[in-house]
């Protein structure tokens, strides 16, 4: 079980190896900066570097790069990188079950005439990664037009799922009345499904916007649904929006869940492996030449800020990987301080006591302090 970090100095070497071995595809800088901290030889928390790995969700691929250089573990004790090891193996097992599920679903979806495509997952695992069980995934997050949504349920309640969600038993549990209210009025979720399998709890997210109504951003999910492209994903095929909508619907999500109040006040605004999303698709688009679909997209849709603020903050950590070019053409008036401010969509405001977005990333103290600090954070506690 990880324990959770409260706050670490993002300066001290288990960070710096962290970061290092965070990205799928390694980039020089890293890779340079890698091999020379797997030959530290000075004071080094194993445990605390593995429990950084848990918590924000990149031990599988830190596993991996940690093996890759094939010199041991470095700093790292062998029982922490054993550890993060079969999380690794372990991962990639529910992620199959994961992609057979995602697989049924599509074809049940498609059979009924429902047009749907998966989000983030297993599509960015196979395209960013190049294994599906590189990456963590909690459920498997499908796109549909509301207007669909009685035909989804019928045909999610025709292959055994039900209306719930986990709990925290390891089983599932109704939607309380109030959640499911309020998914309804935020107009971007549907109540989600889930069902018992194998592997534990399987859960379906449904996804009718990329944008909450208050934010004043829409994309619609025809024109959306109208893009998608299929993957042969360990050769079964799944429905993914084209790679650059599928990097609006990335850099949407960061900086929905980064900009909320509810996602800050719940410490889950900022992980890293959010940050290592966008910055290995950015890579993905570069080495396919695609900036400029995604730059026309992002100026037909009007998204500019969101697309803007989830590449800078990508760029804070993972400078390498994000093209300059592009992110300058983003930028629009009062976009640095746009950074360092959130809760706008809720109408209420407020900013950031400082601009230092790696070390809020590695505070997970991050809300307390801005709420002790805060007549408006005290008023929310």
């Amino acid at each position: 079980m990880a324990q959770v970090v409260e706050k670490v100095d993002p300066s001290r070497v288990e960070v710096q190896l962290l970061l290092s071995l965070s990205m799928a595809e390694l980039m020089p800088r890293f890779r340079e900066q890698a091999n020379e901290l797997l030959g530290h030889s000075g004071a080094f928390d194993s445990r605390l570097f593995g429990d950084l790995a848990r918590q924000h969700r990149v031990a599988p691929l830190v596993a991996a790069n940690l093996a890759s250089f094939g010199r041991g573990y470095g700093p790292v004790d062998a029982r922490e990188a054993t550890e993060l090891s079969d999380i690794a193996r372990m991962n990639a097992q529910r992620n199959r079950q994961l992609l057979d599920e995602a697989v049924t679903l599509i074809a049940a979806l498609t059979k009924a005439g429902v047009p749907t495509a998966v989000r983030k997952g297993l599509p960015l695992a196979y395209r960013v990664h190049g294994r599906i069980g590189a990456r963590m995934m909690k459920d498997i997050d499908l796109l549909i037009d509301r207007r669909d949504a009685v035909r989804v349920r019928e045909v999610l309640e025709s292959i055994g799922f039900k209306c719930a969600r986990s709990d925290d038993q390891g089983g599932i549990e109704p939607w309380p009345r109030r959640a499911m209210t309020a998914l309804m009025v935020g107009g971007l979720n549907l109540p989600g499904y889930a069902v018992m399998r194998d592997v534990g709890v399987v859960e379906i997210g449904l996804v009718t916007a990329l944008f909450d109504r208050q934010s004043g951003y829409e994309l619609p999910v025809d024109t959306l649904l109208s893009t998608c492209v299929v993957d042969e994903i360990e050769g079964s095929p799944v429905v993914a929006l084209d790679d650059a909508h599928f990097f609006i619907d990335l850099c949407a999500h960061f900086w929905k869940d980064a900009k909320s109040l509810a996602s800050v006040g719940w410490g889950a605004d900022l992980q890293l492996y959010r940050f290592c999303d966008v910055a290995g698709y950015a890579l993905r688009l570069s080495r396919r030449d695609l900036w400029s679909q995604v730059i026309d997209a992002v100026g037909a849709y009007g998204v500019g800020a969101p697309i803007h603020y989830a590449m800078r903050y990508a760029d804070s950590v993972f400078a390498d990987a994000l093209p300059g070019p592009v992110t300058d053409r983003l930028a629009f008036d009062g976009a640095d301080e746009y950074l360092h401010t959130f809760g706008e969509s809720e109408g209420m405001s407020h900013r950031w006591q400082d601009d230092d977005i790696l070390g809020r990333l590695f505070d997970h103290t991050r809300w307390e302090a801005w709420r002790s600090a805060s007549r408006l954070g005290a008023a929310l506690s």
